[in-house]
């Protein structure tokens, strides 16, 4: 028996400038990952392997640092703290029964933003190519290092494998590809059994929709119960993105990574998991 159950059905925007103020970011500390980090104890230059093959970075020196204002959002409503955010915003609060938030800089400026405006899908199609060949120093470059298995440097920080914790720090990405100009947007569902805890299923496809002209690099893994991954790095984002796996277990979770260009934005509309029902206990 086959199925394809929806997972997420609604609209889900990428962030459409990563040098402002940092007001569309939600209170998940993973979903769009545009800030830096607090130990600031920084990065060398770049040590590269044989061709190029691998893209090593280790924390000794980091030139820029000292110039970062780094902030804390507390959410009274959730009880919930953002951050670190490179921001200049000390204040920020929401105007009651509007979708409009209020911030104060440093040098005492108000400064509004409409949350509304993230509704806007009518997005102008970009005609920029990222040559990820191209390399560049993550310490001196804003930019995301990642490779077609789910290894990634961004934000000075490191993630060995899809599915594993980050580390603040050095790391090695091999067989690196390079996006200047963009962040890492990552958004992980919580465990599923799509309606049947105790059936095994065979997990073969993830499809996902985004708004017509959405601009990104995505990669999509799936993780059973057993700890086992599978999933695909997919390039550029097109309106339909399916991921093919081949997973069996009784739970599953879901990643999505993007590399989110600072000028161009995505948004996701739908996302469902194609899967088999296979035997129970």
């Amino acid at each position: 028996m086959s199925k394809c159950e929806t997972v997420i059905d609604g609209p889900v925007n990428g962030p459409k400038d990563i040098n402002a103020y940092d007001t569309q970011s939600p209170t998940n500390l993973e979903a769009y990952d545009t800030q830096s980090p607090t130990n600031l104890t920084a990065l060398s230059s770049p040590a590269f392997g044989p061709e190029l093959l691998t893209y090593k970075i280790t924390m000794t020196d980091f030139p820029n640092f000292a110039d970062l204002n780094n902030a804390y959002y507390f959410n009274s409503r959730t009880s919930s703290l953002a951050g670190p955010f490179n921001s200049d915003i000390t204040t920020i609060t929401s105007r009651d029964n509007t979708a409009e938030l209020y911030g104060i800089n440093s040098d005492k400026d108000i400064v509004k933003t409409d949350m509304l405006a993230l509704n806007d899908t009518n997005f102008a199609k970009v005609d920029h190519v990222i040559n990820v060949d191209e390399s560049f120093s993550v310490s001196r470059t804003k930019g995301v290092i990642g490779n077609e298995k789910g290894a990634f440097l961004y934000r000075m920080r490191y993630l060995s494998e899809p599915f594993s914790e980050p580390v603040q720090g050095g790391g090695e990405v091999h067989n690196p590809m390079y996006f200047k100009d963009c962040t890492l947007a990552i958004a992980e569902t919580h465990w599923m059994h799509l309606g049947a805890e105790a059936t095994q299923k065979d997990v073969y496809r993830v499809d996902l929709n985004f708004h017509k002209n959405s601009y990104g690099y995505i990669w999509v893994f799936v993780q059973n119960d057993s700890g086992q991954t599978s999933g695909q790095y997919k390039g550029a984002i097109e309106e339909t993105v399916k991921a093919f796996t081949n997973l069996r277990g009784r739970r599953f979770k879901i990643k999505m990574f993007v590399a989110t260009h600072k000028d161009y934005p995505w948004a996701l509309r739908e996302m469902a998991l194609g899967y088999n029902l296979g035997k129970s206990f």
